[in-house]
């Protein structure tokens, strides 16, 4: 009938891999979200003074954008690369998937 997108879920050390990678884009999007609050209070006049640093604001800025944006992106591509591992196709997996040849 219709095709089925199912992933299915590996057990073992490619389990692991992908919630490795799944942890490092969550971790991301966190440092993501206090680096948005900094850029708020940056911008507030009393706190302003109080934070060191010259540019401060284009430093939190290009942070919270890379690390919302980049960092989490690869991370989850990295979880569904991990999570690919099929029978055959070993050659397409992650080198630490790959199966070593005795």
């Amino acid at each position: 009938m219709y095709p089925t997108f199912d992933l299915p879920i590996p057990e073992g050390q490619a389990r692991r891999l992908a919630i490795g990678w799944l942890t490092l884009g969550v971790a991301a999007l966190v440092a993501s979200g206090l680096f948005a609050v900094l850029l708020v209070l940056s911008r507030t006049p009393h706190v302003q003074q109080i934070i060191p640093g010259t540019d401060f604001f284009h430093t939190a800025l290009v942070a919270h954008v890379v690390l919302s944006v980049l960092i989490w992106l690869l991370a989850f591509a990295g979880m569904l690369w991990s999570l690919n591992r099929v029978a055959g196709r070993e050659r397409l997996a992650p080198p630490l998937l790959r199966p070593r040849r005795s």
